[in-house]
């Protein structure tokens, strides 16, 4: 799901009587990064905070938020994880995974209270 097609969704959820909204808490800090691709998240720390001192070179293990590449990283994660676990979570549980997120955010509403369940 594009940011567009989440605002839709929005729109589309009005008049249901059920509306499930989530979050997938510090997403990106579950995301690891490749190891051949660690060169491209550098992070540097200098030791009390001093910026007098030369600074610390470390390389990131997981994707940040903020980094232009992370919501693809992300949404790719969650495409692959649906695959893996559809044969134990079954073909629903998959597509909403598949459909339902926009990044780390998921929508989901339905027509009744039945239907919820």
């Amino acid at each position: 799901m594009d940011q567009q097609s989440y605002g839709s969704a929005v729109e589309d959820s009005a008049g249901r009587e059920v509306a499930n909204v989530g979050d997938i808490e510090s997403f990106f800090y579950i995301v690891r990064a490749a190891p051949q691709h660690r060169d491209h998240l550098p992070c540097l720390w200098w030791n009390d905070g001093d910026l007098n001192n030369k600074p610390q070179d470390y390389r990131m293990t997981v994707h940040v938020f903020g980094v232009t590449s992370s919501p693809g990283f992300a949404n790719y994660s969650l495409k692959k994880v649906a695959d893996l676990y559809e044969p134990k979570y079954g073909k629903d549980a998959a597509e909403f995974v598949r459909k339902g997120f926009y990044v780390d955010d998921s929508l989901l509403s339905v027509s009744t209270v039945e239907d919820a369940h």
